[in-house]
């Protein structure tokens, strides 16, 4: 790499989501004079030490990225952290207690929103101490304008051959999509007895 340019770091950690937005991102960052790591996240948490130090861009603000957010403090980084989740949520307080871990929002030196809706999420967090929020978007919403769009035409193409004229609905409830009879881990559960009933106000059963 490149000595004496900022360096940015991109974790990808699901493929069909992020990998195409992350490339558009470092593409724009490229052009202003940044140097540029993208990659699959797991393979770039286990490798911070080697890399130059930059900005790493983490991809969402749950209790689970406090060590993460420490050791890159310590190896020198500098933090900044978006919500890859963080576009559509059921309410507020299901998004505080599904998204955000104790602590974590004061962790990054910036927060990236996709809009004020989310900024607001993170603003009314109990314990949010003023982190610096840039309502930004995501450059996941950016491919859909209509200069990019291109992009995906070839396998959108391939897909109407597939399949004709079609309306795609999309959802978000895993839980529920990832049953599969004779395989699922929930029909054992149920089966051997070891579901866990939850009340009805349970935060989770927002499903965001």
């Amino acid at each position: 790499m490149p000595r004496g340019l900022p360096h940015l770091i991109l974790p990808c950690e699901t493929r069909y989501r992020e990998f195409e937005a992350k490339l558009l991102f470092a593409a724009h960052a490229a052009e202003r004079g940044w140097q540029v790591t993208v990659g699959a996240k797991k393979a770039l948490d286990t490798r911070l030490a080697r890399l130059p130090r930059g900005v790493y861009v983490g991809k969402s603000v749950t209790a689970r990225n406090a060590g993460l957010y420490d050791i890159l403090h310590r190896l020198g980084h500098t933090v900044a952290a978006w919500d890859e989740e963080g576009l559509v949520y059921a309410s507020p307080e299901v998004y505080h207690a599904t998204k955000v871990g104790p602590g974590i929002l004061n962790m990054p030196e910036a927060l990236f929103a996709w809009g004020e809706a989310n900024a607001e999420a993170w603003r009314s967090y109990p314990d949010y101490a003023g982190t610096p929020i840039a309502i930004t978007g995501n450059p996941r919403a950016d491919l859909l304008r209509p200069e990019l769009r291109g992009y995906f035409a070839p396998e959108a193409e391939a897909l109407r051959e597939q399949h004709g004229d079609f309306i795609l609905v999309n959802t978000n409830f895993s839980r529920l999509n990832h049953f599969n009879p004779g395989e699922s881990r929930q029909r054992h559960l149920i089966e051997d007895g070891g579901a866990k009933i939850v009340s009805e106000d349970d935060p989770r059963l927002g499903l965001a």
